[in-house]
């Protein structure tokens, strides 16, 4: 039997059926199709259990009720004794404002005050309906909506930032978070950051808490003012998220430990890591471990690496490394890199080899790339040096500042 022939037999309506069947009051034949719409089969029994149902609820059982008396058993005599008990004390206070009520001369001017004083003993003992104390359905449904979209408008934010943040640690070996790298994130974040403040404040104004209609209208357009500018945020934010994903935001790394020589970060791309070998060694001379027995324990004192790498609109990288090498092995490198060289400077003791070709005057000037090595004959040590748009960041390169 079909949904709309068990509505004629019963007179429910298709929304009471439904409820009883997700309470578990009756349990009908579903079947799902392929487009997964449910179609209910109904049995001549189910009929009846219907029309049983709607009758204990005309009386006034509750639906929990009805499923324990349908089970049977001790709990169902407890029911009914309840149900009996409530009875009794409804028809008695029920009795006592007719009483009051006839009791009131209706040929005398009636006044909610009189009325009131006159029914003040037989309202002691009843409550308020429930439906006066909460909000309409569809305000209430109209709140929670809110609440909802408060709540995921601050967890969204903070999953975003975090996985963007890690997603920018990866493959960077020393990060540093300084002062003005922090507040770069924050501006990168703003969007991100005012979603949050604006869903905290939708969250607090749409709290539980009972208010007046006048307030309700004020909290529902205030609330609906936060979502359309949250929502215009979020579109915003999205768009900054994506710039700096794209142009890269700004990330420190840096190390100063020779051990970690020609480890370059994930910045950088093969065709520029192979134009810098071109200058520099693939590793630090043997003639400059110190060792500890079978182990390595330190390197000489004219032994330096120095690698700094600063990813924001114009990257900033300074990669220096220094040692003093034996005669030999000193004069090989000199005439090797010499050989090579677009340019030659003397710089107090040391003499400086430049492979930048046309940009090497640019390069002696503070200006755009520097790919460098120099030398000092007097004790025999040799530097190697590159700078990247060094022109365009209140970070000097490091060599340009160091005692030549």
């Amino acid at each position: 039997m079909k949904m709309k022939e068990v509505l004629a037999q019963t007179g429910l309506t298709d929304r009471a059926v439904r409820l009883y069947i997700d309470n578990g009051l009756i349990a009908p034949d579903i079947e799902e199709n392929y487009s997964g719409r449910k179609n209910i089969e109904f049995s001549q029994s189910d009929i009846d259990r219907l029309k049983n149902i709607a009758l204990l609820r005309k009386i006034g059982f509750s639906i929990p009720d009805i499923k324990e008396i349908s089970q049977g058993g001790e709990n169902a005599k407890t029911i009914i004794e309840a149900f009996i008990q409530q009875k009794q004390e409804n028809i008695e206070s029920d009795t006592l404002v007719l009483e009051q009520l006839k009791n009131i001369p209706l040929d005398t001017k009636i006044t909610m005050e009189s009325l009131c004083l006159q029914l003040s003993s037989a309202a002691e003992n009843k409550q308020v309906p429930k439906e006066d104390l909460q909000l309409p359905k569809a305000e209430k449904r109209r709140r929670e909506d809110y609440i909802a979209i408060a709540i995921i408008g601050i967890i969204a934010p903070l999953i975003i930032m975090t996985t963007l943040i890690l997603l920018r640690c990866v493959g960077h070996k020393n990060l540093v978070f300084d002062f003005e790298t922090i507040m770069m994130y924050i501006h990168l974040f703003s969007g991100w950051f005012i979603i949050i403040v604006l869903s905290l404040v939708m969250l607090l104004i749409n709290r539980p808490k009972f208010v007046s209609e006048k307030k309700q209208r004020i909290r529902k357009h205030l609330s609906r003012i936060l979502f359309s500018i949250n929502t215009f945020a979020v579109f915003a934010a999205m768009g900054g998220s994506s710039l700096a994903l794209m142009l890269a935001m700004h990330t420190q790394e840096y190390t100063t430990d020779p051990n970690d020589y020609m480890s370059l970060g994930s910045y950088y791309g093969s065709v520029e890591k192979e134009e810098i070998l071109k200058v520099f060694p693939s590793e630090i001379p043997e003639s400059q471990v110190m060792y500890n027995g079978l182990f390595k324990d330190k390197y000489k004192p004219s032994t330096v690496y120095y690698y700094h790498n600063m990813e924001s609109l114009d990257d900033v990288s300074d990669i220096f490394a220094q040692w003093q090498l034996p005669r030999k092995e000193f004069l090989e490198e000199v005439k090797l890199k010499q050989s090579s060289a677009v340019e030659t400077v003397k710089k107090g003791n040391w003499i400086i080899c430049y492979y930048i070709g046309n940009e090497a005057e640019e390069a002696k000037e503070g200006y755009y790339n520097v790919l460098a090595f120099a030398y000092n004959e007097n004790s025999l040590t040799v530097r190697y040096m590159y700078s990247a748009n060094i022109g365009y960041s209140e970070y000097s390169p490091y060599y340009l500042s160091m005692d030549w």
